[in-house]
């Protein structure tokens, strides 16, 4: 995959309009973090990235259950799937 850099990063925050993809909010540049879809830190494509809050990563990492981040994986596919369509 793409290595996991700052340039990456920027399009990944671009392209979801500097907004969390869980809570919709747009908090300062400093509080988005970049979530890989997959949990496969080597799998740094755009489409195993979204953008979110820094709360909602947080709480995606501590205290959703497998089923919620099976959902929310599925979320967030739909959502990349719908970015990445080639007109």
């Amino acid at each position: 995959g793409e290595k996991f850099s700052v340039k990456l990063k920027s399009a990944v925050k671009k392209r979801d309009a500097y907004q969390c993809q869980l809570c919709k909010k747009k908090p300062s540049w400093t509080k988005l973090v970049i979530h890989h879809i997959d949990y496969d830190k080597r799998n740094s494509t755009l489409g195993n990235l979204v953008t979110l809050c820094k709360a909602c990563h947080v709480h995606h990492h501590l205290n959703t259950s497998k089923d919620e981040q099976r959902k929310e994986q599925i979320l967030f596919n739909n959502y990349i799937s719908g970015k990445m369509v080639v007109t």
